[in-house]
């Protein structure tokens, strides 16, 4: 857990994605490329503390509550999925730190298995999710790429 300090003040990158959460998943959308992702689980409630500006170290803390697991199982957990959002500029640094952070807190999850979050990356559905269905619009007005986003 050495590296997680540096994660500290990170925030969704509002700008190049648009994300929901959904029952116990979330979707997130890459607005410049057109690939998908989805998270689960642990990766869902990590998501949850992103969504709502808590540092890194706080969601380890409240992983590792919830969970019933050592603080470095939560910590490399975490760091390495940060990484992973980083990487696909899902997460940009933040200007600054939150002024003050209400306590974090995930209900109970002793029981529930404490798995390493994975962000699933989809790019199978790009080319759709990239059309613009305003413009992008065959004879019968349905949504259709240019003959050059075709071809690329």
């Amino acid at each position: 857990m050495t590296t997680t300090q540096s994660h500290a003040a990170l925030t969704i990158n509002a700008d190049k994605v648009a994300h929901e959460t959904i029952e116990d998943e979330v979707i997130i959308i890459h607005l410049e490329t057109g690939t998908y992702y989805n998270l689960v689980d642990v990766g869902r409630d990590v998501w949850l503390g992103l969504e709502v500006g808590v540092p890194s170290q706080e969601i380890v803390k409240a992983l590792s509550s919830a969970y019933g697991v050592a603080p470095e199982l939560a910590g490399e957990a975490v760091e390495a999925l940060l990484a992973s959002l980083l990487a696909e500029e899902i997460l940009v640094a933040a200007d600054s730190s939150p002024a003050s952070i209400e306590p974090f807190k995930l209900s109970d999850r002793t029981g529930c298995p404490f798995t390493t979050p994975e962000l699933t990356i989809h790019t199978n559905m790009a080319d759709l999710l990239m059309l613009d269905p305003i413009h992008d619009v065959d004879e019968q007005g349905w949504p259709s790429a240019s003959p050059q986003d075709r071809a690329l």
